[in-house]
């Protein structure tokens, strides 16, 4: 998952995030038969204290994944949102949200609700293994308390006396997220703390949409959050969990401004918005969640979409496998496996955002598949709409076609030239950088991210597998 090291768009590294790379990098080998000793016994002293560090165990969080995608997705869901069963994301937990309440619930199951008990199925480390996962993928507020003040000078001026003042309403927020619409006063000063969970396998920012000049500051674990150049006011977040503050003043904030604040868990370039971190926050993710998928048939769409470019052609398999090819460059600009496509963000403000690939990327751009002379101008023709799509283009005054196709490990990619004295072929494919995932042909050799081939064909085979 940690495939490249991760910049700001604007050039600003992400400073935790380099010190927890390393530290996973360090730590991982050395630590692991300790997580298994202290975690995978399933014990009431084993399980007392919970155990941030284990969300950092890339093989137990990846083995938990398989055995959740085998039995909990199809009522949890792909991205453990829920459907038929609870969201396993959000900061609403009924049955406990620790290790040992997920352990047990696991165990023990809901046969009211439907869930099975899964101790006689899964072993105790299998079942830690899924908590592991599920743990992982924890998003926002864990314990969100809120508490509002008079809007005095002093605290106007100076945030940090907020815990020394006396407010005038508090409490434990409601379904675990910051409502700004709390007050019903007009001027005031609102301040909410608790524990929060950040994605922790990237860079990812806590952003309101107001005004620059919006009265408010961000603390995570007790000192101030680095701002960003962005007009939006924007801060990073730490890898994982963190104690998060925000106060907030309508005082000195646009008069204009509306008091109930959007606020949400967004990417490093802004370009998705992960977890709702205030109450309208959320309702605003949930509103742009249309997901497409294409488990029973192969979709095609041409839309807006992060991490592509520009006039890319987006492709759904019935695998679980998806790609993109760019009609511009005539290349597979993406590969990724799960669930197909979120056109929730490209509906909402006509496009404002980019429509977001579900899963994990196998690779996307500006890394690619192409033919051997993948720099010369082309021309895209045509596609067909059909199981499997075809894309027509030409390039040094060929012609050639691409398709993509199901296959028993992933995707096959078939390329194909077409020339009237059949005096053109291919013989080489430019391939991208892979992390778990591999190149194979029949007809060639795979080395240097090209594909030489054995001798000259007017059709290759290239598979995409997982190690």
């Amino acid at each position: 998952m940690f495939k490249k090291l991760v910049t700001h768009s604007m050039g600003v590294c992400h400073p935790v995030l380099l010190q927890a790379r390393l530290l996973i990098k360090l730590c991982v080998s050395s630590l692991f038969l300790s997580f298994t000793l202290t975690f995978f016994i399933v014990s009431k002293g084993a399980l007392a204290k919970e155990k941030q560090s284990i969300s950092q165990d890339l093989e137990q969080i990846k083995a938990g994944e398989i055995l959740y995608q085998n039995a909990c997705i199809s009522c949890h869901g792909a991205k453990l949102k829920g459907a038929t069963g609870f969201n396993l994301v959000d900061g609403e937990w009924i049955h406990g949200n620790k290790p040992d309440d997920i352990i047990s619930n696991i165990n023990n199951g809901f046969a009211q609700a439907g869930m099975p008990a899964f101790k006689g199925i899964f072993t105790p480390q299998q079942i830690a293994q899924i908590t592991t996962f599920i743990l992982a993928k924890r998003e926002g507020w864990l314990n969100v308390n809120y508490a509002i003040y008079p809007a005095t000078d002093n605290l106007i001026n100076d945030f940090k006396q907020v815990g020394q003042a006396t407010p005038m309403k508090s409490g434990a927020g409601a379904n675990n997220l910051a409502d700004f619409d709390l007050p019903e006063n007009k001027e005031y000063v609102i301040n909410f703390e608790g524990e929060f969970n950040a994605p922790w396998q990237e860079p990812t920012t806590i952003w309101f949409d107001t005004p620059p000049a919006t009265k408010l500051i961000v603390e995570i674990d007790g000192e101030k959050a680095k701002r960003l150049p962005f007009h939006n006011p924007t801060f990073w977040l730490k890898p994982g969990r963190q104690h998060l503050r925000i106060s907030y003043s309508t005082r000195q904030s646009h008069p204009a401004l509306n008091k109930n604040l959007i606020v949400m868990v967004a990417n490093q370039d802004l370009s998705i918005k992960l977890a709702g971190v205030s109450a309208r926050g959320n309702a605003s993710i949930l509103q742009k969640d249309f997901v497409i998928n294409s488990q029973t048939e192969t979709k095609i769409i041409r839309r807006k979409t992060v991490k592509l470019p520009p006039s890319s052609v987006l492709v759904g398999l019935t695998n679980q496998f998806s790609y993109a090819f760019n009609t511009k460059l005539c290349a597979i600009v993406g590969v990724w496996k799960g669930e197909f496509l979120n056109v929730g963000p490209n509906i909402d403000g006509r496009g404002k955002d980019g429509s977001v690939p579900l899963g994990e990327w196998v690779f996307h751009s500006p890394e690619s598949i192409a033919t051997d002379k993948p720099d010369t101008p082309c021309h895209f023709i045509k596609y067909t709409r059909t199981e499997n799509p075809t894309f027509y283009f030409t390039q040094n005054g060929s012609n050639y076609s691409v398709s993509g196709y199901t296959h028993p490990d992933g995707i096959q990619f078939d390329y194909r030239v077409d020339h009237a004295n059949n005096a053109l072929h291919i013989s080489t494919i430019k391939l991208p950088l892979l992390d778990g995932y591999r190149f194979m042909s029949s007809q060639g050799e795979v080395r240097d991210n090209t594909l030489y081939l054995d001798k000259n064909w007017q059709q290759v085979s290239v598979i995409l597998s997982e190690h």
